[in-house]
């Protein structure tokens, strides 16, 4: 005889808080048409009893073990930064984010902290002035890394040499790109050290946000 409405709506709401029990039943346990989840030596196993007959599907473990992390992230300075000349490793600051996926910049510390053990890749951007002529000449150098604070150690660097005595009011950039393996809750910053004879640089923002910017994303989990 077919079930009635009531019958089939009270069948799918318990199958809705269907609970795992523990055993094998026997066909004769079990409604009809109602199945039942069971934990066995064999695994988890999905029981229905059709006709007088018992029935079973297996279930197999699942290989994934949470959903993928994304991880993105541009942040930008939101005023000039001045970089004392002949002082190492002066960490470049980064006030404010465009978008911060996953959360894990940190303006506070200017620093981006791996939420995962993978693959990352790294990318920034530096504008600078010199306002005065003295202030990057001949052979001076500007030093910048892509730094790891956790495990001290640089994942990308770029060096920026004057070829000759640069005028005042002149512009020019720096840019670095770099892709490493971060364990998980790996800080990393952005770094320079000013070589210089002559005065301090000075990174510009004007009233933009987008001249000097420290972006990155997680490329693959490991």
């Amino acid at each position: 005889m077919p079930m009635t409405r009531a019958e089939r709506v009270s069948i799918h709401k318990k199958q809705e808080r269907m609970n795992v029990g523990t055993g094998i039943p026997v066909a004769s346990d079990l409604q009809e048409g109602v199945s039942v989840l069971r934990s066995t030596s064999g695994g988890v196993i999905e029981y229905l009893n059709y006709g007088g007959v018992l029935h079973e599907k297996r279930f197999s473990q699942s290989t994934e073990t949470s959903a993928p992390v994304k991880s993105a992230f541009n942040a930008t300075a939101t005023s000039d930064q001045t970089i004392t000349v002949n002082v190492a490793d002066q960490t470049i600051t980064f006030t404010a984010t465009r978008y911060n996926i996953n959360n894990d910049f940190d303006v506070s510390s200017n620093s981006y902290i791996a939420p995962v053990a993978g693959i990352y890749s790294f990318y920034m951007q530096i504008l600078w002035k010199e306002s005065e002529s003295d202030e990057f000449d001949t052979g001076e150098k500007l030093n910048l890394n892509i730094y790891n604070s956790t495990t001290s150690t640089t994942i990308g660097s770029n060096v920026l040499e004057a070829p000759f005595d640069y005028d005042a009011n002149i512009f020019f950039v720096s840019r670095l790109h770099t892709e490493a393996v971060l364990a998980k809750g790996d800080s990393i910053i952005v770094r320079v050290t000013s070589i210089a004879s002559g005065g301090n640089m000075v990174t510009y923002n004007g009233t933009q946000t987008n001249y000097s910017y420290f972006t990155g994303h997680l490329i693959s989990e490991v």
